[in-house]
């Protein structure tokens, strides 16, 4: 999220004006202080004014790369030197979604990628066993690619020990997947749960698309599915073999 506070009257006209020339759909909120309210599929942007100070506060919330394309225009437009602002992403060929399972070091890590179209939006963490099983077999009848990656208690505690947190794991896995399909010829387009960790790299053609991703994304919504359903699955397996 990137906030805003104590712009004038003609910075934020500016601001109003330069959205709407880029194509941004202005909706409406019932709040009295609300002046505008823009929303695309990569974030949504929310204008304040603050009638004590006469002044107006500006908030995004989103995909990474939307957020620092906002940034830099209300930089730009308060007179501040931006770096050029690269375009958010271009249209994939196929757009999949990226979600892991497993908190801890002591469970294991499930790590699935997905693309569904048509699939519903759920949240694995709240389904039951026998709901869960109801939506993999969904992923799996609407899926046209399903990739996971498992990696036991054990090679997740080698790959914490030599540095790596597991949010690297999952870029380094979703940086593989956008590979795979550039080398067939088909141009990806994914996105993954979560906010864009600190030290990760942007990519284009890479959405970190903030908290919340399964109610937001039919895609992540099936890898969240099927990452749960797997660590379960494992964590069940395991119990036995003790």
């Amino acid at each position: 999220m990137i906030n805003f506070r104590n712009l004038n009257e003609e910075e934020i006209n500016s601001v109003i004006t330069k959205l709407e020339l880029l194509g941004f759909k202005k909706t409406y909120e019932k709040h009295p202080a609300l002046v505008a309210r823009f929303e695309s599929k990569h974030g949504i942007i929310k204008i304040y004014r603050k009638e004590t100070k006469n002044t107006y506060s500006l908030v995004a919330t989103g995909s990474s790369p939307f957020e620092r394309m906002i940034n830099n225009i209300v930089r730009e437009i308060k007179g501040e030197k931006v770096e050029p602002t690269r375009p958010l992403i271009s249209k994939g060929e196929i757009i999949i979604g990226v979600d892991e399972s497993g908190v801890k070091l002591t469970e294991p890590l499930v790590v699935a990628s997905a693309s569904t179209p048509g699939y519903p939006i759920v949240d694995s963490k709240a389904l039951a066993k026998e709901g869960l099983h109801k939506y993999v077999r969904l992923a799996f009848q609407l899926g046209d690619f399903i990739c996971l990656l498992t990696l036991s208690p054990r090679l997740r505690k080698k790959i914490s020990d030599r540095g790596y947190k597991t949010y690297e794991v999952v870029h380094v896995f979703s940086k593989k997947i956008k590979e795979f399909f550039e080398e067939l010829g088909i141009k990806p387009l994914i996105f993954i749960d979560g906010n864009v960790p600190e030290g990760i790299k942007d990519i284009n053609n890479i959405v970190y698309v903030g908290e919340g991703g399964e109610k937001k994304n039919e895609n992540i919504s099936a890898a969240g599915v099927l990452a749960t359903d797997m660590r379960r699955s494992l964590e069940e397996i395991k119990k036995e073999k003790d």
